[in-house]
């Protein structure tokens, strides 16, 4: 295993007196594919955890991995985790992902994608009047020539007189109403709050997809040393 390192199997190249070693190098060690690789694992194991998530919800328990973690690591909602291995939970008995932590992100995912769409829509109609905006009054005299100086979006919800279809349904919900820079602003910062609440609330499944055994960067459990010798014939 690459830890704890040349502790436990070290290759040697042995050479004779007369060879000259011109450069050495170690060959699958863990930092090059961490650093390409460290997103993809997170991810990977976030959907681990939301999958043993799911199994607590409909009452499956059991043991959640699938593989042994190792004598550094314990056993955690289908994943490994760099606490030593006398923390592994059984499942639905795991904090970071028993039933309630499934419905609570259920309800938190809702909550974001509603606020996402209030965004998305008070942006969109901050660039729709920013389009139509001609810059005739009397901001563009005095110098102030971003869009946000136009007073339509400030005393009138956006696009209520076109002849849209789409536009009247989207009016008919009473939020979609609220001048848009009004609703980007209520839209940001509840957003803002939403996402701190996720944070601290799913702290433990955080912690959890993020605390990386080392050898898991390894692509394999061998390193291999390779050495470029010079032969010196006397």
């Amino acid at each position: 295993m690459p830890f704890p390192g040349l502790e436990s199997r070290p290759d040697r190249i042995l050479v004779n007196s007369e060879t000259e070693v011109i450069s050495a190098s170690l060959s699958g060690h863990g930092t090059n594919y961490k650093r390409q690789y460290k997103s993809s694992i997170v991810f990977s194991r976030f959907q681990t955890v939301l999958k043993q998530a799911a199994l607590s919800y409909h009452s499956i328990s059991g043991f959640s991995c699938f593989h042994d973690c190792g004598p550094h690591g314990s056993c955690r909602c289908g994943v490994c985790v760099a606490d030593g291995n006398d923390k592994t939970c059984h499942l639905p008995n795991c904090i970071e992902c028993n039933a309630n932590f499934y419905n609570n992100y259920f309800i938190m995912t809702c909550i974001a994608l509603f606020v996402l769409i209030h965004i998305f829509f008070a942006v969109l109609s901050i660039l729709i009047t920013a389009a139509n905006f001609k810059g005739e009054t009397i901001f563009s005299l005095l110098g102030f020539k971003c869009c946000l100086c136009n007073p339509d979006l400030y005393t009138k919800p956006i696009l209520l007189t076109r002849r849209s279809k789409f536009i009247k349904i989207c009016h008919k919900w009473p939020l979609f109403r609220i001048p848009p820079c009004y609703l980007l602003l209520i839209s940001s910062v509840s957003f803002f709050f939403v996402l701190t609440f996720i944070k601290y609330h799913f702290s433990d499944m955080i912690k959890t997809v993020n605390n990386i055994l080392d050898e898991e960067y390894f692509p394999s459990d061998h390193l291999m040393l390779s050495v470029t010798l010079k032969y010196t014939i006397s």
